[in-house]
């Protein structure tokens, strides 16, 4: 999701892995967010398949 995505992906690299809370198209994609006063949950697309997290943190950049 950020604006410096294009330009990383042509850097010279063994391994890339992508992701975003926009993006489906991302290695890693989350989905389902619920942001509590008190913590953080969503859903994260892997390609091993979905896992749902739970974080006793609030905020959007716990996400991201």
């Amino acid at each position: 999701d950020d604006a410096s995505y294009q330009r990383l992906t042509s850097v010279a690299a063994d391994w890339q892995l992508s992701y975003s809370i926009e993006a489906a198209t991302a290695d890693l994609h989350a989905s389902r967010i619920d942001y509590g006063a008190d913590h953080t949950t969503f859903v994260a697309a892997t390609p091993d398949g979905p896992a749902e997290v739970s974080l006793p943190l609030a905020g959007p950049f716990n996400v991201c």
